[in-house]
């Protein structure tokens, strides 16, 4: 890994990090989550790289690299989302109720 493509994933970070911020307290408004503390963490993380996915594309642009960084630049964000609300499921453990509606034929 190069240099700048570090500085573009560091930056795109950052500025998810600040934008996963709005993002939870959005998705938390819509929908309690109850795994607990380490639940809300792997929720924010998970909200801060998938908010940085578009700005971290547009930073590689900027700063000009290739086809394949900036590609990289977005699977590593992507990868990252999904891994991250995998282990969020660990801790959200609690499941609302299924309901299920069974409809009777002649």
């Amino acid at each position: 890994m190069t240099e700048e493509w570090m500085q573009v994933l560091a930056a795109g970070l950052v500025v998810g990090l600040a934008l996963g911020f709005f993002m939870q307290r959005e998705s938390r408004r819509r929908k309690k989550i109850y795994g607990g503390f380490p639940a809300e963490i792997f929720h924010y993380l998970a909200s801060s790289t998938i908010s940085g996915l578009i700005p971290v594309i547009f930073i590689a642009l900027l700063a000009g690299l290739n086809f394949w960084r900036i590609v990289g630049s977005g699977l590593s964000f992507s990868i990252t989302t999904f891994l991250l609300l995998l282990i969020y499921g660990f801790f959200e453990n609690r499941v609302g109720p299924v309901v299920e509606e069974i409809v009777l034929t002649d």
